[in-house]
């Protein structure tokens, strides 16, 4: 038997190759550069949603909803909602793909939303050390499973 379909391409996202000699270990897209307002630089107190997912099932490995920080500042602890409330960590590969994000687009405002791509992702000790502490410490420090970032910056 022989199927015949018709398909409709309805949208075509494009990464960028940003790993060295361009073999497809680290893709950064900017699918919003956002509304306009407030330009997002280095320094710039943000709000923003941000998720760390398995890339082969989608499963959140990181998630973290209205996160308050300043840019530059990843790899430390931030607080959620405003100064005074609850902590979560901000992981430093979303510092690296806002950075990179800038390379691509360098005029982001309020509003952006970045997506990026890594094969070999954060371990676990870089996305959470509260958490990644009740793992192996070889588990903690060495597993890097291929993840997709995605930030959305309020």
């Amino acid at each position: 038997r022989t199927v015949r379909a018709e398909l409709e391409l309805g949208a075509l996202d494009l990464f960028e190759d940003l790993s060295p000699g361009r073999t497809g270990e680290y893709l950064v897209r900017v699918a919003d550069a956002g509304r306009g307002g407030r330009k997002l630089v280095k320094g710039t107190k943000v709000e923003a949603n941000f998720v760390i997912a398995g890339a082969l099932n989608g499963m959140a490995l990181y998630r973290v909803e209205r996160a308050v920080w300043t840019i530059g500042n990843e790899g430390k602890e931030a607080y959620v909602n405003r100064h005074g409330e609850r902590t979560v960590w901000i992981p430093s590969c979303i510092g690296q793909v806002f950075r990179d994000a800038c390379r691509i687009l360098p005029l982001l405002y309020e509003g952006t939303r970045l997506e990026a791509r890594m094969q070999s992702g954060p371990p676990p000790m870089e996305l959470n050390p509260k958490l990644a502490r009740t793992l192996s410490a070889k588990r903690a420090w060495n597993h890097r499973p291929p993840v997709a970032i995605s930030i959305d910056i309020l």
